[in-house]
């Protein structure tokens, strides 16, 4: 196994202040069938929420607790050998596939006992290290920056910037480049890009502008490095509430010079009498007490829903978009996409709407996974990296033609 950067296989880190290590509890013998009891040691996974390093922690019948392990890697899913002291557990990077360790539940003797995708030597591979940064009202935040796969200092790369809520936290994980994810970071890297995934803080009632506040910040904090990223390609893409950040953000801001937008919430007043079927819920509490954090219904403060809502906001957009969505979405109604689409249209901006049949909010056939997987793709390569745009992106297709 390639050895952490920096560090010796397996030598323990120093925690971070106790009130930044996130600490959850852990059921490592499940033939156990009495299950948690404070007379037994507790044991918890821990995450330092500065450094990304993980590990174990233990806690005895006293209270009194120590860490069994803490590394800058992704470490989990303890095991407890039934009626022995041998546990396993996993530990991985971004760079390093995860594999099994065997040890004693006192972890005073470590070995490893899996070697897993070895071919991964033959390829090149990029890195992922972690970025500060703040928002505009000054909180600290952090974000994930993941080389490309192909990284030679001098040259210019573009850079994809993927966003849903934190997602720093992802530092250590291990992703294989497959074809059928559209987001696939390691897909994005092995083609090239620099791939940013940074934290969004939210002030109450101002998705939209508190995304703005942190993703620009954020591309400017990783342009900063001066290791190759050109601040003029640069492009967004997410989905869902991801989705919906997207379309706002590229929308109003000029740092991105693309938008891909899966599953959007793009008008939030019409949003917020929808339903969300999937789960047989309204989607006022999700607008109003959920990812929305709008606090109250449209008709309080009817300013708040329109400022916040894509479409309201359409006429400042000069970057071309890539609008995705699914007719049987039962989270986002899929009208949202068209009233965004048919808005731009309107308006003669460049958008482009891909719509798939018999797709929920998450694209679950392969077929329908591959398309949307490299018309994303092509449509980044188009507007960051300068390649010629099928018909599709350039021409449209007629709907009447769509199955030709």
């Amino acid at each position: 196994m390639a050895r952490p950067a920096g560090r010796g296989l397996l030598t323990p880190l120093t925690q971070g202040r106790k009130d930044r290590v996130e600490y959850h509890f852990m059921d490592i013998d499940p033939a156990d069938e009495d299950g948690a009891s404070i007379s037994k040691p507790l044991y918890f996974s821990a995450l330092d929420k500065d450094t990304k390093s993980s590990g174990f922690y233990v806690s005895d019948a006293t209270g009194k607790g120590k860490s069994l392990i803490q590394q800058d890697a992704r470490i989990g899913r303890l095991v407890k050998s039934k009626g022995t002291d041998r546990v396993l557990f996993t530990m991985g990077t971004f760079a390093q596939s995860p594999n099994l360790f065997l040890t004693n539940t006192a972890f005073s003797a470590i070995k490893p006992e899996s070697k897993t995708n070895p071919q991964q030597t033959n390829f090149a591979w990029g890195k992922s290290e972690l970025i500060t940064y703040k928002s505009r009202w000054g909180k600290p935040l952090q974000g994930v920056l993941i080389y490309p796969a192909d990284y030679t200092p001098g040259r210019s790369y573009p850079m994809v910037t993927y966003i849903y809520e934190r997602l720093s936290d992802e530092l250590h994980n291990y992703a294989t480049p497959v074809e059928w994810n559209p987001y696939s970071e390691q897909a994005l890297s092995q083609n090239g890009y620099f791939v940013l995934k940074p934290d969004i803080a939210y002030l109450p009632r101002n998705p939209g502008k508190s995304a703005v506040d942190c993703l620009e910040p954020a591309v400017a904090a990783a342009v900063a490095k001066n290791v190759g990223i050109d601040p003029k390609r640069v492009g967004l893409i997410g989905h869902s509430w991801g989705g919906y950040q997207t379309a706002f953000v590229t929308t109003v801001s000029k740092t991105f010079a693309v938008g891909v937008a899966g599953a959007p919430l793009t008008e939030l007043t019409s949003m917020y009498n929808s339903f969300y079927w999937n789960a047989g819920l309204s989607d006022q509490q999700l607008l109003e007490t959920g990812q929305g954090r709008l606090e109250v219904p449209f008709w309080e403060d009817p300013k708040v829903y329109f400022e916040n809502s894509p479409v309201w906001q359409s006429s400042k957009r000069t970057a071309p978009i890539l609008i995705a969505a699914g007719d049987a979405d039962g989270a986002v109604d899929w009208h949202q996409a068209q009233y965004l689409y048919q808005t731009l249209r309107r308006m003669g901006k460049n958008a482009v709407l891909l719509v798939y049949s018999g797709e929920n909010h998450n694209f679950t056939r392969r077929p329908d996974q591959l398309d949307y997987a490299r018309r994303l793709r092509h449509f980044l390569d188009v507007y960051l990296k300068g390649a010629k745009p099928e018909a599709w992106v350039s021409d449209g297709v007629p709907y009447l033609k769509k199955d030709d």
